[in-house]
């Protein structure tokens, strides 16, 4: 099986968003079991990582940390993709951290020879399309040629090691600048669409099961390769009921997730799912370990009780 390299980045000021990523990367890797998953961050979220004991090769296996011009992790963040291609080496499929792999398939479709990403499908355009506002605050005063279709969208994207694609990046990341220089603002989608507009030929079309964005209609979850939850309309956080937010949610409070529980959890085929949350619930579907931990959590949940944790995200220093 072809060894998938995975692009993760991530830019933060709470400690929070590292539990987003661990359990992003734990979900993956459960599906995708021999991938290689790198995370590019900034040195702030670097210091911050150390300096609260995370040891982010904990669920990635490797780091590399860039410094950047700008100063709010939004726009670090956008500095980090645009640029995403010149820190790394090799072919790469990139994720936001609200994005899952739930179906290996995708590796065999990963034969574009430059870019490959899918139509952008939202709470307003779920069938696709142009975004209006984008037109009007972006590429109207940008003075962009627009509408177009394909609008793609950059939070799931593969990118292959060549001339062509290092070429489609570079432009990608000279028009994010101009921009942010003309409007401060900092999305970098429209920068991608306009660059591939400029040279279309560089773009493969995935099909919608490439990213699936499962927040904003059920129909989206059957057949999806890829869950993309677009957790950036909920202030950042997962919904409590996704799988990532479940997931998100043990590491935060365990340390780790059992691998029956993962297991269970993936097999449900589900981007919204209910986990036994009851101990004998959870021992009628045969999730004993996962009944266990109830067991502790009731106990901790007692006035003064002793607290047995499990091994914390945290556990060993950054």
């Amino acid at each position: 099986m072809t060894k998938l390299q995975i692009a993760y980045l991530l830019c933060t000021e709470t400690t929070d968003t590292f539990h987003v990523l661990a359990a992003s990367a734990v979900l993956t890797r459960a599906t995708v079991p021999y991938c290689t998953m790198v995370c590019v961050i900034d040195r702030k979220t670097h210091r911050l990582a150390k300096s609260a004991g995370i040891r982010l090769r904990d669920w990635v296996d490797r780091v590399i940390v860039v410094k950047t011009p700008h100063r709010t992790p939004l726009f670090k963040s956008r500095y980090l993709k645009t640029t995403l291609r010149t820190h790394l080496t090799g072919d790469f499929l990139y994720l936001d951290i609200d994005a899952i792999i739930v179906d290996p398939q995708v590796l065999a479709q990963l034969d574009c020879d430059c870019v490959g990403a899918s139509q952008n499908r939202d709470h307003i355009y779920p069938l696709g399309g142009f975004p209006e506002i984008i037109g009007t605050f972006i590429y109207q005063p940008m003075e962009w040629d627009y509408p177009f279709l394909p609008y793609v969208n950059a939070g799931v994207m593969f990118c292959r090691d060549n001339a062509r694609s290092h070429a489609i990046c570079s432009r990608w990341h000279e028009l994010w600048n101009e921009q942010v220089t003309r409007l401060n603002t900092h999305f970098d989608q429209p920068a991608f669409n306009r660059a591939l507009w400029e040279s279309p030929a560089s773009l493969r079309l995935m099909p919608p099961e490439f990213n699936s964005p499962v927040d904003v209609g059920p129909e989206f979850e059957t057949g999806a390769w890829i869950y993309h939850y677009y957790i950036s309309c909920y202030a950042g956080v997962p919904k409590a009921e996704s799988l990532l937010g479940i997931t998100t949610d043990i590491i935060r409070r365990r340390g780790k997730v059992n691998p029956g529980l993962l297991r269970w959890m993936l097999n449900q085929n589900k981007a919204l799912l209910k986990v036994p949350d009851k101990i004998l619930p959870a021992i009628q579907q045969g999730l004993w370990v996962h009944a266990f931990h109830l067991f502790l959590d009731l106990v901790r949940s007692f006035p003064n009780a002793d607290r047995m944790d499990g091994e914390p995200v945290n556990s060993r220093g950054a």
